[in-house]
């Protein structure tokens, strides 16, 4: 059962950003020209802290922004990795697709990226998607069972 984060959870969290992973869930997603959109997004991202004391709960996405950009402010906020699964696709696909993903920004009932591929690009368009965002360019994020 996941819980919304309170306000001192979430100054406990400001201490913990190395470990922690954000993940969104959305209803379809679109790439193209180094853009990310997740479309009909879920109005919440689900958090979990991986440091001494473990956290799992959720923020709205317009807090995960505000925590996002209160972390690197202006243009030099750094990129974080990401990996696409897509559960909704027309085409089968071996690995989920690898991103850096920067720059998050709210577009109509979703959320736009600026992404870089690293490995597997992802389809021009699918269904059903969770999109897993690590903390630091240097975390391994992998599918179930695999070790970082």
């Amino acid at each position: 059962m996941s819980t919304v984060i309170p306000e001192a959870a979430v100054a406990l969290m400001d201490g913990a950003e190395r470990s922690t992973v954000y993940v969104h869930v959305a209803n379809g997603m679109h790439f193209s020209h180094g853009r990310l959109t997740l479309r009909d997004l879920s109005p919440s991202t689900i958090v979990v802290t991986a440091d001494a004391s473990t956290l799992v709960g959720h923020l709205s996405t317009a807090a995960f922004l505000d925590r996002w950009y209160r972390e690197s402010p202006g243009e030099s906020i750094q990129p974080r990795p990401a990996r696409l699964s897509l559960l909704d696709t027309d085409q089968p696909l071996r690995e989920s697709p690898q991103l850096l993903v920067r720059f998050p920004r709210i577009r109509e009932a979703g959320l736009d990226y600026d992404a870089e591929v690293l490995d597997h690009p992802p389809p021009r368009v699918s269904g059903a998607c969770v999109l897993i965002i690590g903390p630091t360019a240097e975390t391994q994020i992998g599918p179930p069972g695999s070790t970082p």
